[in-house]
């Protein structure tokens, strides 16, 4: 889902017709919006993701959830060649892959943006079973999960300040009383970190894979890597002395240096 993300804001950025065409789909979306009395969306800017900064990737994921509505319209159009027959095979070819992505609800973790309570308008029973089937893994009690989300449409509905952030929800909600809701969130708060792309691996590598050290092995840079990256965890070297002296036993005694 986050390379879909990524192609999705290339998709828009590098085309001016592409980005009239959304701002067209957002009008007509929100006209829909207004006749039925709900919350207009926003006309935001697609990015694409940021390949440093996790705090820029988890900004485009809101956005995009927050228009995820008019840009499935958007790329409807686009494929619907009866609808509009001024795009070019590679638009149609590239709208109806990414249409796909994003329409898969199984494979989407984004959804799980519409339970936030300025976007539950957008929650319905099929994306709350969808969100549900994904995290099953990960939430503490699967069979209240469908009450616990009724609740909490409750809750907020008559609320005029409605969180739109993450961060917001979880300073104002009761995760005591929406474990579910809450443990959901924080596996989306720290999606966009777990799926960046760590800069200070390719910068840990210059110094571990030297001109000195070219036949080193796999396993042996990947551990070195790892404890140059992650240098500030602290580890106990006693037990992995221990562990050295069990895997290659001698006849001599095996004494630990670190010890006093």
């Amino acid at each position: 889902m986050i390379e879909s993300t990524k192609q999705l804001g290339i998709f828009f950025k590098y085309s001016p017709k592409r980005q009239n065409k959304k701002e067209t789909s957002i009008t007509a979306v929100n006209n829909e919006r207004q006749q039925d009395g709900c919350t207009m969306i926003k006309c935001f800017k697609l990015k694409t993701l940021c390949e440093t900064r996790w705090v820029e990737r988890h900004t485009t994921l809101q956005n995009i959830a927050h228009i995820y509505e008019a840009i499935v319209h958007c790329l409807t159009a686009i494929t619907s060649r009866n609808m509009d027959c001024n795009w070019d095979t590679k638009s149609f070819t590239e709208a109806s892959g990414l249409l796909m992505h994003i329409t898969n609800f199984s494979k989407t973790s984004t959804l799980a943006l519409c339970l936030l309570p300025a976007h539950l308008t957008l929650l319905s029973s099929e994306k709350n079973d969808k969100i549900k089937q994904f995290f099953i893994d990960y939430i503490p009690s699967c069979s209240s999960f469908k009450s616990e989300v009724s609740l909490w449409k409750r809750d907020w509905e008559k609320s005029d300040d409605k969180p739109d952030t993450i961060e917001k929800t979880l300073s104002k909600m009761n995760t005591m009383l929406y474990p579910n809701i809450a443990m959901i969130l924080r596996v989306v708060l720290l999606l966009p970190v777990s799926a960046a792309t760590v800069e200070r691996g390719n910068f840990s590598l210059k110094l571990v894979k030297n001109k000195k050290r070219s036949t080193m092995g796999e396993d042996r840079m990947n551990g070195l890597l790892l404890l140059n990256i992650h240098r500030d965890i602290k580890l106990d070297y006693d037990s992995f002395l221990d562990l050295y002296a069990r895997a290659n036993w001698r006849r001599m005694k095996f004494l630990n240096p670190l010890s006093d």
